[in-house]
């Protein structure tokens, strides 16, 4: 397949968008991560797989995520968990709520800057893959904004 739209790819970037099985894209600063997510989410999409979610750490990057491949849903887990379960009551058991109540499957979840996922959060993410379906995370730990707490 060719590289997506308005998505310049190098042969490694290109290789890790068209790997058929989950994924964990480890590189530095400004290696192209992100565009190897929003790239995948493309591919994906282009290849009929339209059941496929973007997790991000913000909601600018989430952002940037849909305007570069319309149609994906991109957002954070803290909103796509609210969207499920609702806005009311207390934010702080929000993703365990998400645990227990969510009932939604993708065939493939994408997850932007992996290393600052909690454990938690980490638990959402793997929930949202259906049975024989896949994740494409990218990240790099030395960029860890919670690095301090382990």
């Amino acid at each position: 397949m060719t590289n997506p739209v308005n998505m310049a790819l190098d042969q490694d970037q290109q290789d890790t968008v068209e790997y058929p099985s989950s994924t964990v894209c480890i590189a530095g600063p400004g290696s192209g991560k992100t565009r190897a997510l929003t790239a995948k989410a493309e591919y994906l999409m282009n290849s009929g797989i339209s059941d496929v979610i973007c997790l991000t750490f913000t909601r600018a990057a989430a952002a940037e995520i849909r305007a570069r491949t319309p149609g994906v849903l991109a957002g954070t887990i803290h909103s796509f968990c609210h969207s499920v379960v609702g806005w009311e009551q207390d934010h702080d058991d929000l993703l365990a709520r998400y645990i227990m109540e969510g009932k939604d499957k993708f065939s493939w979840v994408l997850v932007d800057e992996i290393q600052d996922l909690t454990p938690e959060q980490m638990e959402v993410a793997l929930s949202l893959i259906k049975r024989g379906g896949g994740l494409f995370a990218v990240g790099d730990p030395y960029q860890s904004i919670y690095g301090y707490g382990g």
